[in-house]
């Protein structure tokens, strides 16, 4: 938990600021001054909680908080925003529908905690092991539960628009009706891609058909592309951290000129919900540059609350199947006849201690994998990393005396026309 939120359990758990009461009268409180308070400083933030628990209506605290966020605020804006949202679901000073009217999102599982840590369905409250297992293998590059969450995503984006009142239908009414374009933003990869990409790729094509015969325009599919190399640790990194990635070395996302004389509305799609850092980059980078409206898919959302609390309980999704030691279902991921290396496949690759291990592991697997491993690797540019330069040396090794390299580490291209 970062001090901002540490301090702000504080405060909630004593009585409020006596001065911020002095200083702000209710009958003042506007969207434009909670707008200076977010944007202020960290005790801004803190009066801003103060003031909103302050307002005695549920109407007008709903439209407050409507006004905020339908207007194009700083990402810092964005984000203290979505901390304050959290606080008050957490003190149930807002209903969990209130807080999702606040950040335009659908999913097909939204999951929390019981009181032993485990994961449950948000609705009702019933174990998800399962379905955690499939997103864990699936995170690690698993096909065939990549393909399983590209359904669930599939099938959730068909009943939002079935139920014609949401926000994801409204847009496809709005582009049918004034010739608009809808654009789905994927978190983007530098040559290894991630699981989402797959995801979105698989899930894109039936949602695409099933949009084509219903006479619903298509969706452009538009993968972000990523400069510096991806942070292999962001599922245990806290909020603050996150936000400082995001801000730094994230995507490079579309300026003004792919929303110029166009417009645009923007899906963002990615497979888990969980702080919303990138999220509300692009969204916040969007809306400023051009685009008309955001609206966000997921395959999972983990609970605000629960996030609030711990921002690294992405990390403990990701290992329910896949721990880093080596099991039935890491032998599963690298058997499969269509296995394609994303981003997290190289922490398997990773926790593999010793050379032994790492070799008595590519034994056990096809040497096409092996291969698929090392290909992608080298594109990434890993050969040359301090953390996967050793790991990747005893891989080119294997593969020289499998006969799948040359003596310098170049593919034999009769191998290449073979695969």
């Amino acid at each position: 938990m970062s001090k901002l939120q540490s301090d702000l359990e504080k405060k909630y758990i004593n009585q409020y600021l006596s001065s911020v009461k002095l200083l702000i009268p209710k009958k003042s409180l506007t969207p434009k001054h909670l707008e200076s308070l977010l944007l202020e400083n960290e005790e801004g933030v803190l009066k801003t909680v103060n003031i909103i628990i302050e307002i005695d209506s549920e109407k007008k605290f709903t439209e407050y908080f409507q006004v905020l966020v339908n207007h194009k605020f700083s990402y810092m804006f964005t984000k203290r925003l979505r901390l304050i949202a959290s606080i008050l679901l957490d003190k149930s000073l807002v209903s969990y529908g209130e807080y999702k009217l606040l950040f335009p999102t659908c999913a097909y599982e939204y999951l929390t905690t019981d009181c032993c840590g485990k994961f449950i369905t948000e609705d009702k409250k019933e174990e998800a092991e399962e379905f955690t297992r499939v997103y864990s293998r699936a995170k690690h590059g698993s096909l065939k539960d990549i393909r399983m969450l590209a359904r669930y995503v599939v099938e959730v984006f068909k009943i939002e628009l079935d139920k014609g009142n949401t926000s994801l239908a409204n847009i496809f009414k709005s582009a049918e009706l004034n010739n608009e374009v809808i654009v789905l933003l994927v978190p983007g990869s530098r040559n290894i891609e991630s699981a989402s990409n797959v995801i979105f790729d698989i899930a894109l094509k039936s949602i695409n058909i099933f949009l084509a015969n219903i006479g619903m325009p298509t969706i452009i599919n538009v993968k972000l592309p990523r400069l510096d190399p991806p942070v292999e640790n962001y599922a245990s990194l806290s909020l603050i951290e996150r936000e400082r990635i995001s801000a730094t070395q994230d995507h490079v996302l579309p300026d003004m000129n792919f929303y110029h004389n166009r417009k645009v509305h923007i899906l963002f799609g990615d497979d888990v919900l969980i702080t919303g850092a990138t999220a509300d980059k692009v969204k916040k980078q969007a809306l400023m540059n051009g685009a008309i409206s955001f609206h966000s898919l997921y395959a999972v959302v983990i609970d605000p609350v629960v996030v609030l609390k711990n921002p690294s309980i992405e990390e403990k999704l990701n290992v329910t199947a896949i721990s880093g030691r080596l099991c039935k279902d890491i032998f599963s991921i690298f058997n499969q006849d269509d296995f394609i290396p994303v981003m997290k496949t190289y922490n398997i690759i990773l926790s593999l201690n010793s050379s032994v291990e790492l070799i008595l592991f590519l034994e056990n697997i096809p040497l096409k994998s092996v291969m698929k491993i090392y290909i992608y690797a080298m594109g990434n540019g890993y050969l040359n990393h301090k953390k996967y330069k050793k790991h990747l040396h005893i891989v080119r090794s294997y593969l020289i005396e499998n006969n799948y390299l040359l003596q310098n580490g170049l593919i034999i291209e009769e191998r290449i026309l073979s695969e």
